[in-house]
């Protein structure tokens, strides 16, 4: 069965959605109350809202929610792929938030289980570390092991050169993978049954992962009280962190697939909060060097004071930028006040539509004023203020400014807008890379 598309914060009637899903009424008004329920999707009068970006399956049934940034809103493999990389990289590397974790899941908290996440993981455990073994260690004879001397001494002839004892043979040690381990095989069968899942939603075609298959009988493994068993067995013999922390998850698995692939389940990988998602990209791959300085206070926090005793209060929080960064260009230091915005911002005849709220603006020239000192004392030369916001097309489009002229008349800078190319910043975060002072230069001086 096709995969369904959506557009993020795009109205779908509900006829729309019926047929789309193929369910009859009774059985859409079970999908779309659980959906309705986990805020995927929002009722707004007689249509329904999609707050949602990445994939969801219900009763194996794959979809798939576009960011609103894009031109999609049909299959589009790559733009897929690249999305659901950059989740996989953002929510094993990121401190979530408590929305996050409902659609991404927590492989450390079993009440937070999340079929997607953990098959996701065993796949990538898989192509670094191989299946589960034990090491059974033996003795041979002349193998290529560490020579064991006391057995030797104890179990081999000497001969007497010189009043030395010389040995012709020796016994050595060796160590061997049990792959009949029983932990073994029902590692193997449990990577089978995420093949068998991934296949049948149709979740296989956009993954970067092999095709995983064993041959393994159920009948060897027994069943799943011996399955939970035996790991729990294994658990209390095991020293290895990485193996331990796998045991977990094949238990977390074992004790929660039942349930994930019964009628009306729904499995969840995305978020309803992609703005987060892109201020964290942004901030990774321009290199933010914010945390550096806020410890300098050189964006005060506000301060209170009572009038009859003069007793100061400072408050606990202050203004957070997004990104700080900087590049060199010759002689020329530069530094970058950015803010990663999340809109869809175009100008159309003599309007502009989808911009960022007033008080981002105000904020903007807000840093610039709080960090003059700053740039000041390290020998910036030049400051760029510049919000920035994803671009569906492969390229950077510097698209105009934003200003306030009494703001601007305290010598801050026009706000710039930067169109970035979403998907080269997706990839960039996903390969742990960051750009270089070259391409800063690029993106901001024309």
């Amino acid at each position: 069965m096709k995969p369904i598309f959506f557009k993020e914060l795009r109205r779908y009637s509900a006829q729309y959605l019926m047929n789309a899903f193929k369910l009859e009424e009774q059985k859409f008004e079970v999908l779309i109350s659980i959906l309705t329920q986990k805020k995927v999707f929002i009722k707004e009068k007689s249509f329904f809202k999609i707050n949602y970006v990445g994939f969801f399956i219900f009763n194996n049934r794959l979809c798939f929610s576009f960011p609103k940034y894009t031109k999609e809103e049909n299959d589009n493999e790559q733009l897929i792929t690249e999305i659901i990389n950059l989740f996989q990289e953002y929510s094993s590397r990121e401190n979530l938030e408590e929305e996050e974790i409902e659609t991404f899941g927590d492989l450390n908290d079993q009440e937070e289980f999340n079929l997607i996440s953990i098959i996701f993981f065993l796949f990538q455990d898989y192509l670094d570390n191989n299946l589960y073994t034990n090491e059974i260690k033996d003795v041979e004879i002349d193998g290529e092991g560490d020579i064991n001397w006391d057995r030797t001494v104890d179990n081999m002839y000497a001969y007497n050169l010189n009043n030395r004892s010389i040995y012709l043979n020796f016994h050595t040690n060796r160590s061997i993978n049990d792959t009949n381990n029983i932990i073994t095989k029902i590692h193997k069968y449990i990577l089978n049954e995420c093949t068998l899942y991934v296949n049948e939603t149709g979740l296989r075609k956009y993954l970067n992962f092999p095709s995983l298959h064993f041959d393994i009988d159920r009948e060897e493994i027994g069943s799943l009280e011996f399955m939970l068993y035996n790991i729990q067995n294994e658990m209390s013999t095991q020293y290895n962190d990485r193996k331990l922390y796998l045991l977990n998850i094949f238990q977390t698995f074992l004790l929660n697939k039942g349930s994930a692939s019964e009628s009306n389940s729904l499995a969840l990988f995305g978020t309803k909060s992609f703005h987060v998602v892109w201020e964290k990209v942004c901030s990774f791959v321009f290199n933010n060097i914010y945390s550096k300085i806020k410890d300098q206070n050189y964006i005060d926090k506000p301060m209170w004071k009572e009038n009859i005793t003069n007793v100061l209060v400072e408050a606990e929080r202050t203004l957070t930028p997004d990104v700080l960064t900087s590049f060199k260009k010759g002689e020329d230091k530069y530094f970058l006040v950015l803010d990663a915005k999340y809109y869809n911002t175009r100008f159309k005849g003599n309007a502009i539509h989808n911009t960022p709220q007033l008080e981002d603006i105000t904020k903007q020239y807000l840093y610039e004023l709080a960090l003059k000192t700053y740039c000041e004392q390290e020998g910036y030369t030049s400051v760029i203020n510049a919000f920035l916001l994803p671009n569906a097309d492969d390229l950077v489009e510097d698209i105009g400014i934003v200003s306030i002229n009494f703001l601007k008349n305290l010598s801050l800078q026009d706000i710039k807008l930067i169109k970035l190319p979403a998907s080269r910043m997706y990839k960039y975060y996903a390969q742990r890379k960051q750009l270089s002072d070259q391409e800063i230069e690029q993106i901001f001086i024309s």
